[in-house]
């Protein structure tokens, strides 16, 4: 009977060891996983401040761009040849 207690007990300790130890997995995996969406958050808002100021190049460009155009057709009405053509893509 002492001998199936102490078995039972043995058993259980080592039940309890694996169990630690699985917690003790889990526990280091989801900070791996929360350390990634960390990093993967931060990715996204460089990506969207770099998508923002593409934007702003753009719309500088195409304003310079009209700027030139309404320069160009101004010098042409007043009597000016340039000679040049431009092209807006």
């Amino acid at each position: 009977m002492e001998e199936a207690l102490v078995e039972a007990k043995s058993q259980l300790e080592k039940e309890e060891e694996e169990l630690e130890k699985t917690i003790s997995g889990i526990a280091t995996q989801s900070k791996e996983i929360e350390d990634k969406i960390l990093q993967f958050e931060e990715f996204d808002l460089e990506m969207e401040r770099k998508r923002q100021l593409f934007q702003q190049l753009q719309d500088r460009l195409f304003v310079d761009q009209l700027t030139v155009l309404f320069h160009k057709t101004g010098a042409q009405k007043s009597g000016e040849n340039t000679g040049e053509v431009i092209k807006i893509e």
